[in-house]
């Protein structure tokens, strides 16, 4: 459930494919969430949804008046609702959006770290947790991000692929990881820079281009674990 497991890339998946099955339901919408821990920018998100109805909205009406327009207009509407990286609970109602059910036809995914979120929100009746890869499809996506040289080198030098395989076992099947540090790697052509990289990702890994913005993603994550937690990913380093 944390992040850089796919989710936002599913959800994409699922809205392309919608698109393309549009006799289905009137209207697909997508709608990053992020809310933060206190607040729920409620405004943009109607104003997101009320663009794709092609409902408009007045700047001055309330959050009430705005949810109301919305959910008349939902009313004549078959849709599918993506929601991702919801990170927080809120009342659907109150943004504007009715509870999906048989008997509108209608459709709610939500993309949360959290699964207490989810539970809350409704979606207690199917959860799919999202696993990290397998090391096939994790090893399959490593390469894509490299040049067709680099891949080359790491089949016809053992060298080289020793110390591929040691920078992909640190990304542990994380889509992110694999996708952030193989572009990172991607051009490295000799032993010595393929050696270098797998050094700097074990010691220094912030000296890996991109993984500063991975960890800012991640850092979410760590931070809703409990202390006891928290204080086993120090222990961890020792063993890694």
């Amino acid at each position: 459930w944390d992040g850089g497991g796919g989710k936002t890339t599913l959800l994409n998946e699922f809205n392309n494919a919608l698109e393309k099955k549009r006799a289905d339901y009137h209207v697909v919408i997508n709608i990053e969430v992020s809310n933060s821990e206190t607040l729920l920018n409620v405004v943009d998100i109607q104003q997101m949804i009320a663009d794709r109805l092609g409902v408009p909205l007045k700047d001055n009406d309330s959050e009430i008046l705005r949810a109301k327009v919305l959910l008349r207009a939902f009313k004549e509407t078959k849709f599918v609702l993506l929601l991702d990286d919801v990170r927080n609970e809120f009342s659907l109602e109150d943004v504007g959006i009715p509870t999906p059910g048989r008997e509108n036809h209608c459709k709610l995914i939500i993309a949360s770290r959290s699964e207490d979120v989810c539970i809350k929100m409704g979606a207690h009746q199917c959860l799919i947790e999202m696993q990290c890869l397998e090391k096939e499809a994790a090893w399959e996506m490593f390469c894509s991000n490299l040049t067709r040289r680099a891949k080359r080198e790491i089949d016809e030098n053992n060298a080289i692929r020793e110390h591929a395989m040691a920078i992909f076992r640190s990304c542990g099947g994380l889509p992110l990881a694999l996708n952030v540090v193989g572009r990172a790697v991607a051009g490295s052509k000799d032993p010595r820079e393929w050696r270098r990289a797998a050094k700097a990702m074990k010691a220094y890994p912030s000296r890996i281009p991109g993984v500063d913005d991975m960890f800012a993603k991640l850092k979410y994550s760590y931070d809703r674990l409990d202390g006891a937690l928290q204080k086993c990913f120090p222990y961890c380093t020792f063993f890694p």
